[in-house]
């Protein structure tokens, strides 16, 4: 099946400047399955896991609204107008667990 997730980019062209999505539920391979891809082909790899909303910029009702958790705002700042200009930039990444921002991963 890898082959041709791997085949199928390249005959579509997919890395001139296109946006993958990779969905599916926790612990179905969405990483391992981007992080061999980027390794293969040189994609560059944003985990949505690092856009959640720190626990005291989310609304008090968060867990009732789809999506509540997450830091869209952010994402379209840092990762999606950039690379729409053919700007190089950077994010940093945010850990749920610890409630901190971790590490700034840089995007060619």
């Amino acid at each position: 099946m890898y082959d041709e997730i791997k085949n199928a980019i390249s005959r579509y062209n997919l890395l001139d400047r296109k946006i993958i999505s990779i969905d599916g539920p926790c612990g179905a391979g969405k990483t391992t399955l981007a992080d061999k891809l980027s390794n293969d082909i040189g994609l560059n790899v944003v985990h949505m896991d690092d856009f959640y909303l720190p626990y005291d910029k989310r609304d008090k009702n968060w867990m009732n609204i789809i999506e509540g958790h997450m830091d869209y705002e952010r994402l379209i700042r840092d990762v999606l107008m950039p690379y729409k200009k053919h700007i190089k930039t950077n994010y940093v990444s945010y850990d749920c667990h610890s409630d901190k921002y971790l590490q700034e991963i840089n995007i060619d």
